[in-house]
C-alpha cells in the first residue's frame, strides 16, 4: 500500500466530480488516490497516454479505480484547455473542483545568464498552462466547488540559480490571489504551499516532510467542507499539515 491508510479519514465525496491536471506526477499521484478513496469520481488530464497508462498500474492496488478516467489532451493553451473542458463536460457532466499541480522543479543558472528556451519552458509554458485552466474551468464550476493549485515554497522564499521557477510560482500565487477577489464568494479559491515533498520516487524521505497524499487529503477536505472559504495556505512540513486538517474539519 503507497500510504497507511489509516492516517487519514477521509471525506465523502461521492457527489464530487474532479478534474486534476498534473495527476501523473509524483504529487499529483497521491491527489488522485486521496480523491478515489473518497469516493469522488476522478478525471485526470495528461497529453501522453504512456502518462495514463503509468498512473493506471501504480493505482493498481485502489478499490475505486473503476471511477478514475483518463482523458488525454492539450490543457497548456487557451484554446487547448477550453476545447478540452468542453469535451469533459459533455461526456461527463458537472465538475465540481479542478486541481492543478502543475510544472517542475529546474536550478542551474543566475538570472543574467538564462536562456531564452529555459525562460519559456519554466515561466511562460507554466504559466500559460494555469492560467488556461483557469479560463477554461472558472466559469464552469458551481458555486460550492473549488479551483486548487498546488505550488512549492520557492515562490515566497527566493531560490539562487533557481529564479525563472521562483518568479513563476510567485506569479501562480499572485494569480490565486487575484481569482479570489474577482470570484469573491462565488467561487472557493484556494492555494497550498509546499517545501519537499516525500513521494515515491523521491530518493531521500524524512518523517517530516508532507507527502503526496498529505498534499491529496488536504484538497479533499477543502472540497467537502463546503462552508470553508478561499484562502492561500502554507504546508511546509507535518505540523503545518496538522494545523490545516483541524482547520479545515473543525470550521464545518
Amino acid at each position: 500500500m503507497y500510504e497507511n491508510q489509516s492516517k487519514y479519514n477521509y471525506p465523502d465525496l461521492s457527489n464530487k466530480q474532479v478534474v486534476i491536471a498534473g495527476g501523473t506526477g509524483a504529487v499529483g499521484e497521491g491527489i488522485v488516490r486521496a480523491y478515489l478513496r473518497s469516493g469522488a469520481k476522478v478525471i485526470v488530464l495528461t497529453r501522453s497516454s504512456g502518462s495514463g497508462e503509468k498512473l493506471k498500474k501504480l493505482l493498481v492496488d485502489e478499490k475505486n479505480l473503476s471511477s478514475l478516467s483518463i482523458v488525454i489532451g492539450d490543457y497548456s493553451s487557451f484554446h487547448g484547455a477550453m476545447s478540452l473542458a468542453q469535451e469533459i463536460v459533455s461526456e461527463h457532466g458537472k465538475i465540481t473542483d479542478v486541481i492543478t499541480s502543475i510544472g517542475s522543479w529546474w536550478q542551474g543558472k543566475t538570472l543574467w545568464n538564462v536562456s531564452q528556451e529555459e525562460w519559456d519552458e519554466y515561466f511562460v509554458s507554466y504559466s500559460t498552462a494555469q492560467l488556461a485552466m483557469v479560463r477554461a474551468w472558472i466559469p464552469k464550476l458551481p458555486k460550492t466547488g473549488t479551483f486548487q493549485i498546488v505550488t512549492g515554497g520557492s515562490g515566497v522564499t527566493p531560490v539562487p540559480h533557481s529564479g525563472i521557477v521562483s518568479m513563476e510560482q510567485s506569479a501562480l500565487l499572485m494569480m490565486a490571489n487575484v481569482l479570489e477577489k474577482e470570484t469573491q464568494e462565488n467561487r472557493r479559491i484556494f492555494s497550498y504551499i509546499f517545501g519537499y515533498i516525500n513521494t515515491r520516487d523521491r530518493a531521500i524521505k524524512k518523517p517530516e516532510w508532507v507527502s503526496s497524499e498529505d498534499v491529496g487529503y488536504i484538497a479533499s477536505l477543502a472540497s467537502a467542507n463546503e462552508s470553508l472559504g478561499s484562502g492561500q495556505h502554507k504546508l511546509f512540513n507535518q505540523s503545518y499539515f496538522k494545523e490545516k486538517v483541524a482547520e479545515f474539519t473543525d470550521s464545518k
